[in-house]
């Protein structure tokens, strides 16, 4: 991860404080919160605030489960603007993706989506 990045996430309360964007909800001490690389492109972890998601271990564990990747790829989705899903939409239209998942899931909360 960029030395950049990795400074900006660590000075996010999101990202630091026990938050775990897959609950949408702040754990206690014990649990161990990780940042997942959800969005694989042309073979590579994209480095990009939009699609490092901040999730307690224990889901992270699931990540390749196809109901837990669904959710986070809602929440990833939703957390990028339509340019940027666009430059990312060469094998799957992103942007549709994310409508579907929307139909699915609802509109994922304030935090979620920052």
């Amino acid at each position: 991860m960029p030395t950049r990045l990795r400074g900006e996430l660590g000075k996010d309360p999101l990202y630091t404080k026990g938050y775990c964007i897959y609950h949408d909800a702040v754990h206690g001490p014990a649990t161990k919160i990780e940042w997942h690389h959800n969005f694989i492109f042309a073979g590579k972890q994209v480095q990009e605030r939009w699609c490092i998601l901040p999730i307690d271990e224990t889901i992270h564990a699931k990540a390749n489960q196809k109901q837990v990747r669904e959710r986070l790829d809602w929440i990833m989705l939703n957390r990028a603007d339509n340019d940027t899903l666009v430059g990312y939409s060469r094998a799957a239209n992103l942007i549709r993706k994310r409508d579907q998942l929307n139909e699915t899931y609802g509109t994922p909360s304030k935090k979620q989506r920052s």
